[in-house]
């Protein structure tokens, strides 16, 4: 009897249809839901019988019903007809039931139209999807931190103190993050649930199952409560510190400190700088949350100084990381920040991260700056000959310049036996000797092509708009003597290669 008019090519013949197909997934989860959890759908299935030939359906009323009662108590008997009840809203729910153990003993509360044509099924079907809403994640959340807050599953108990935790913060005035979190269904800059995220992914609560303590946390002991107090306000005096120290930065609605990924790194290395400090048996897990908070400060610092200094690189590629990949980048970016002033703090994982950004960094920089000196050579011989003809060599190019190409060239073909493979004097040539080419013939031959002013200034001499040949020489060296190439650095050698190479293509 129950049919679906689902919108698909199959259906083209049956128009208006306007159900989305069945999802096997959301089947199974319904199927679990009911069966697993023993969980029911107080809500309504809405449906419309469709009466065949008769304008009304069979209805005997109970003998019980009162006549003065709005409402009519009875039996409804349902046409004996396939395709009779067209579901509207409920498809899922009600095929969720199929091979549930209870698909002959539940009863399903129904609300039934007669005899609705499909345009009036179809407008049905909109008022219903577009005005009910979906409870938010946020909202989700939110409620945790009560519903769950007595469970006697450890897990749902996690749950319920991040969120504690992320609404204390959010909504207490004396908090430097009061208003900024999104508790309930109000939308603000930084997500509950990137808050409750980076306090999952750290050590500040341990790891726990369903049904044990697997591992206790540098604030969790199994006492709900306890570390409760204790981390929301050590995390209190880490944030409101940070608002202290860069006011400015931290009121900016455009922050770089005050979005998702800021926060969630600065639970994160917190958690780090307690792990060192427990660690160096600096502090212990019975210190007061003020006194374990100002052993931090000295590092904290560090990362004080690293937002008030930041440039403008730096920023953008913080900014440009997105997803999983830019929560980790930031929080690693962090670490190496406070490791650098202080070598001891070592938190695990941070060595495999930068051997691995090294690597990425140097290979793809190496490769760059290779294709920018195989262009460098081909486009300066080419715009040598066009200005110089036959003598373009010693026409172009300064005597000190050629002279040590000269020389160097001598040097590697002395090393080398087979007389085919030996060099020139031209295939000797650094940037700076390109460099110093291109100055010597400026504004006739390279002025319109190689000019670039750092970012933010907008003149300069010829000296100044070939600096960026001197900042890509140093990078050069470092990926020839496999020194680390930072992202900066990367990042650099990447814009002047596509400024040069592959925007000309």
């Amino acid at each position: 009897m129950g049919y679906v008019l689902h919108r698909n090519k199959a259906n083209l013949n049956m128009m208006p249809t306007y159900q989305r197909i069945i999802k096997r997934n959301r089947l199974k989860s319904v199927h679990k839901f009911v069966d697993d959890k023993k969980g029911y759908f107080p809500n309504s299935i809405i449906i419309s019988i469709d009466s065949g030939n008769k304008n009304d359906l069979e209805f005997k009323k109970a003998n019980t019903q009162s006549d003065s009662s709005i409402s009519k108590i009875g039996l409804l008997y349902l046409p004996k007809k396939y395709r009779s009840a067209f579901i509207i809203d409920g498809q899922h729910r009600l095929y969720g039931y199929a091979n549930s153990i209870y698909k002959t003993s539940n009863s399903i509360p129904v609300v039934a139209f007669l005899n609705l044509n499909r345009t009036e099924q179809v407008k049905l079907f909109m008022q219903i999807n577009e005005n009910q809403k979906a409870v938010s994640k946020n909202l989700r959340n939110t409620l945790n931190a009560d519903l769950l807050w007595t469970s006697d599953n450890y897990t749902e108990q996690l749950t319920a103190l991040r969120s504690r935790i992320a609404i204390f913060l959010g909504e207490s005035r004396n908090s430097a993050l009061y208003d900024k979190i999104s508790i309930g269904e109000d939308n603000k800059i930084i997500t509950q649930q990137a808050f409750e995220n980076a306090l999952k992914k750290c050590n500040f609560l341990g790891k726990v199952s369903k049904n044990r303590i697997e591992r206790l946390g540098s604030f969790y002991n199994g006492d709900l409560d306890e570390c409760y107090n204790r981390l929301s306000e050590l995390l209190r005096f880490t944030f409101n510190y940070f608002k202290n120290c860069v006011p400015n930065l931290w009121d900016d609605p455009n922050s770089i400190i005050v979005i998702n990924k800021g926060i969630y790194a600065i639970i994160k290395i917190q958690s780090d700088i307690i792990d060192h400090l427990l660690h160096k048996e600096i502090i212990s897990k019975t210190h007061k949350p003020k006194v374990i908070f100002d052993e931090s400060k000295t590092y904290l610092d560090s990362l004080i100084i690293f937002f008030q200094d930041m440039d403008e690189e730096t920023e953008k590629n913080l900014r440009k990381a997105y997803g999983t990949a830019g929560d980790t980048k930031y929080w690693r970016t962090l670490q190496q920040v406070i490791q650098d002033d202080h070598p001891e703090f070592s938190p695990s994982g941070l060595e495999e991260y930068r051997k691995k950004e090294e690597k990425e960094y140097n290979t793809k920089t190496f490769e760059y700056v290779r294709e920018i000196e195989t262009f460098f050579k081909e486009d300066f011989k080419e715009k040598l000959i066009n200005e110089f003809g036959g003598g373009w060599l010693k026409k172009g190019v300064p005597p000190s310049t050629l002279k040590k190409a000269h020389d160097l060239a001598f040097e590697k073909n002395m090393q080398i036996e087979d007389e085919d493979n030996e060099v020139e004097n031209w295939d000797c040539l650094t940037i700076i000797a390109y460099r110093s080419i291109a100055l010597k013939n400026w504004r006739p031959i390279f002025e319109k092509e190689y000019s670039r002013l750092e970012e933010g200034k907008k003149s300069g001499n010829k000296e100044d708009k070939t600096k960026w040949m001197v900042h890509l020489e140093k990078i050069r060296n470092k990926t020839v003597h496999d020194y680390y190439v930072s992202e900066e650095e990367f990042s650099f050698v990447e814009n002047i290669y596509d400024w040069l190479i592959k925007n000309r293509n």
